[in-house]
């Protein structure tokens, strides 16, 4: 296998945004606590040979000194914020994309279950705050000109705020995935697109 992304165990911001990019080179993303490499996952590594690894995060989830147990850091995808850290993931590992997922970087229900879907598709998932979208968001849908973006939850987690300050700031095709329970079921795929369908038509 030869690569690996690491990521901490103990705050999962960094490896669910990270996801999608490990899923399409089809790398295994290991947790490792913020100062310590957890037996399993030093065993995992020589087991499955991994020589080269990406570290997603910043120092405080994954200490400087812990590089010294792990394989070659190749490089460290990692910004001041959870919120920069996405944006720089998606701008370091994804060139060929119309559409990003937005999630609460709060939360980590709705990332997680899109995880699969972002990863097959090649899209990034990138975080905001239920009421108020991140500077470096509004700087990464600007420079990257997406076409789509989906958000995911429902109004407590990403506000109608939120929607609206992304349609009049970026004038963007959005469409608005509810996922009120956090589950995402084949069943609920067409109700999902006539959702999508119909608030796109409201906000035009």
């Amino acid at each position: 296998m030869g690569n690996a992304v690491i990521a901490s165990g103990e705050n999962f911001p960094d490896a669910l945004t990270v996801g999608p990019f490990e899923a399409e080179k089809v790398f295994p993303i290991l947790l490792v606590d913020s100062n310590k490499l957890p037996k399993v996952i030093k065993d995992t590594i020589s087991e499955l040979q991994i020589k080269k690894v990406t570290i997603a995060g910043g120092y405080n989830s994954v200490a400087k000194a812990l590089e010294a147990s792990l394989p070659t850091v190749s490089e460290r995808l990692s910004k001041s914020s959870r919120y920069e850290t996405a944006t720089e993931i998606a701008s370091k590992k994804f060139s060929k994309f119309n559409e990003i997922f937005v999630a609460n970087g709060q939360h980590w229900m709705d990332a997680l279950v899109i995880g699969p879907v972002a990863g097959t598709n090649g899209t990034p998932i990138l975080l905001t705050q239920a009421n108020s979208l991140p500077k470096s968001l509004k700087d990464f849908i600007s420079k990257t000109k997406v076409e789509k973006i989906s958000t995911l939850g429902g109004k407590s987690i990403v506000s109608e705020k939120i929607l609206k300050l992304t349609i009049i700031k970026l004038c963007l095709y959005l469409s608005h995935i509810y996922l009120e329970h956090h589950l995402l079921h084949l069943i609920s795929l067409p109700l999902v697109i006539l959702m999508s369908f119909q608030f796109c038509l409201h906000t035009q």
